[in-house]
């Protein structure tokens, strides 16, 4: 089985709200046969995109250093990064970005070592180099961005304070690297430093800022408004933020509260429940990745942190974004080589264990004197022991896959820790989830949330399938329909496909209505319920723009000019999230199809059945055109059915030359509330609550019910 996981386009049915409708709807509008069930693949083999993700590169220009002293090795001793190096390393980077020249850099925050003007200007002229050469690179800020206390120059044994970038200079001078004009699209409905771009075709960037440790509730919920639109209108998505989203171990967010951004549960859930999965992270300088999942296990979301150059093993990630399938493999690869420094690798790994060890001490000390000062008297006899160990520990979890590291050096490290980790429980769980890779939440290591074992290479399957209708413009939808303006296709596939929101699918039995053989709904799929593989089916969008756009309603004609603009989801467009999970599967339903394309069978091989396609039928006397379902060969021999494409089997015996929609029974209900609500709809979707209810047909708990 071969589905085409990016868009499937049909140039088939589309409908308002009642299949009768349809033929009303479109009376003017002229389908051909050919151009009526013709699939196109979306899109022509596409070649792989490479993305490049950079983060904390703390650069400190070469100028703030005028002159060494003990004011600039104070500050070394006492700072994990090598920041002495952070300018050569991020031109090594540099020059390996120009060479190799990537589609897309990504680069999560801490751009600079303190926000220092002079930093941001080296960082930003060389970025401005890359897109010279048509390398395109989105930012974000970090925490070190806009200044802390530490942003000043070195001078012999003082320091002085320097120039440090505000929010008006920082935009500016990262014009075009993910900030334009306040007015731009990208922006809209963000606040200064947050936006989304689509920097490559099919892949939505939304980048947002927590350069403050929080991102502001306006801003997340309006990336989870583009995220629903970009995810109903099949893109894949990248969320940026430089905080991490998820613990990387134990009890991070409680003993490093700051490594987490404010509120990281609530913003998880809210990017997950609106269709985020990948989420690029940083600011804790190791190269990890994290997963957690919705309430039913049914989706997760990833946070990828990304390691820092200056920070042993001084990672970046490569991600390959396939436009075809919406796959994206995550890579990870480390800077090995430096001029002037011979093993570099080894040069910085001795440097992170030395400063590591340094602050393992600091934490022990703290620790013994709080919990068990009765202990007090051994830290001169095991504090360097007990460093080394726990600065062993950070150097496997900077490595990333701690689970494939050498067991008896991870063995020697609990043993060396046996003493200080017996004075807390929680010390132990953390130590056995830094060096196990397991769960942050359970010290038990269930897989209720599942950290992911391995960080370094990780394939991140799209899991999505959108199906594109051809049809009217979304205007003429809109003005002819504007209450429920709604779009319709058949389709088949041999995956389980969970219903999303907006959209509901049916299948189509046999039906008379008085001398008039016809076809009407038989099963229903509304949202999160799962069409089972093998189910031909039609499918039925109803998704209203102000679903979209702040909960409220507002005027469709206004915005139809700016529907990017507003990320307003295309009529013609529906995404289904698969699944393993089975569905309902219909023995009634007369639909069928098939994945590649083939011959038309039905659904029992000793039955002789006569096969139908749907399409318009000019009537000979009056002229008017019909939908329905009528011989594609003389006598409803088989045809060339297309992949992807449903069509009508009846068995031989029983069938007419023409199955029409019945105006009566044709009726499918579009959503769950309309289920779920006593109210009387329209067929429409208008209430009807305190307007008169005319003869006609309309809508109570999902029912049709005709008032005479």
């Amino acid at each position: 089985m071969d589905i085409n996981k990016n868009l499937i386009n049909f140039a088939q049915l589309y409908n308002s709200h009642l299949f009768i409708i349809v033929m009303k709807l479109f009376y003017n509008i002229r389908f051909s046969v050919s151009l009526l069930f013709v699939l196109v693949s979306a899109s022509i083999s596409a070649q792989k995109k490479s993305i490049y993700v950079l983060s904390d590169l703390h650069v400190m220009a070469s100028e703030l250093l005028v002159k060494d002293g003990t004011a600039w090795q104070n500050y070394l001793e006492n700072d994990r990064k090598m920041v002495d190096l952070s300018e050569p390393i991020f031109e090594a980077l540099s020059t390996k970005i120009m060479s190799e020249k990537p589609d897309l850099v990504l680069i999560t925050g801490d751009l600079t070592k303190d926000g220092e003007k002079l930093s941001h200007n080296y960082v930003s002229s060389k970025l401005k180099k890359w897109k010279e050469k048509g390398i395109s690179t989105l930012v974000i800020p970090g925490n070190h961005d806009f200044g802390t206390d530490f942003s000043c120059s070195y001078n012999g044994n003082s320091t002085q304070p320097v120039e440090v970038l505000d929010a008006n200079g920082y935009k500016e001078l990262y014009e075009g690297i993910g900030y334009f004009d306040h007015n731009d699209i990208a922006q809209k409905g963000f606040t200064d430093f947050s936006y989304w771009q689509e920097p490559i075709d099919g892949l939505i960037v939304i980048g947002l800022d927590s350069h403050t440790g929080s991102v502001s509730s306006k801003d997340v919920d309006e990336a989870c408004r583009r995220i629903r639109w970009a995810r109903h209108d099949g893109y894949e998505i990248i969320v940026m933020i430089h905080h991490a989203l998820i613990p990387h171990f134990y009890k991070q967010n409680v003993y490093m509260d700051d490594a987490l951004v404010n509120n990281h549960e609530q913003i998880k859930e809210k990017l997950l429940s609106a269709g985020a999965h990948i989420v690029l992270t940083g600011h804790f300088h190791t190269s990890d990745i994290a997963r957690d999942f919705n309430d039913d296990m049914s989706e997760s979301i990833l946070d990828i942190s990304t390691g820092s150059p200056i920070s042993y093993p001084c990672d970046y990630r490569i991600l390959t974004f396939d436009p075809t399938t919406k796959d994206i493999t995550v890579g990870t690869k480390s800077l090995t080589k430096l001029d002037g420094i011979d093993n570099f690798p080894s040069y910085a790994k001795q440097r992170s264990f030395t400063s590591n060890k340094k602050v393992a001490s600091r934490y022990i000390t703290q620790l013994v004197n709080e919990m068990a000062p009765s202990y007090s008297s051994l830290l001169p006899l095991f504090i360097n022991k007990w460093s080394t160990a726990l600065a062993n520990a950070f150097i496997l979890h900077s490595e990333g896959n701690e689970v494939y590291a050498d067991a008896n050096l991870k063995e020697d490290i609990r043993k060396d820790l046996s003493i200080p980790l017996s004075m807390s429980s929680d010390a132990g769980y953390m130590l056995t989830s830094l060096l196990g890779d397991i769960s942050p939440y359970n010290p038990e290591g269930d897989n209720s949330h599942s950290n992911v074992t391995n960080d370094r290479d990780l394939d991140i399957a799209h899991n999505y399938l959108t199906i594109e209708m051809g049809a009217p413009s979304m205007e003429e939808i809109v003005r002819r329909y504007p209450e429920v303006p709604s779009a319709a296709t058949l389709y088949y596939g041999d995956v389980n496909l969970v219903v999303p929101e907006g959209i509901s699918v049916c299948t189509l039995k046999l039906g008379t209505n008085g001398a008039l053989k016809t076809v009407e709904q038989s099963e229903l799929y509304l949202e999160d319920e799962v069409i089972p593989a093998g189910t031909a089916v039609i499918v039925q969008s109803v998704l209203k723009p102000y679903d979209y756009y702040n909960g409220s309603s507002i005027d469709y004609e206004a915005l139809l000019a700016n529907s990017r603009e507003y990320a307003i989801p295309s009529y013609n467009k529906c995404t289904f999230r698969t699944t393993d999970a089975g569905g309902a599967f219909d023995t009634e339903n007369v639909l069928q199809g098939s994945d590649a394309a083939s011959l038309t069978t039905g659904p029992n091989s000793g039955t002789s059945y006569k096969f139908y396609k749907l399409c318009w039928n000019k009537d000979g006397k009056s002229g008017e055109e019909t939908l329905g379902f009528y011989f594609s060969e003389r006598d409803g021999a088989a045809f060339t059915n297309s992949a992807h494409k449903a069509y009508l089997a009846v068995p031989a015996d029983s069938a007419a030359d023409t199955y029409c929609f019945d105006d009566l029974t044709g009726i499918h209900t579009l959503s769950k509330e309309l289920q779920k609500d006593n109210s009387v709809y329209s067929v429409t979707g208008m209430k009807m609550d305190g307007k008169q209810i005319q003869k006609g047909i309309y809508i109570i708990r999902g029912k049709k019910t005709v008032v005479r």
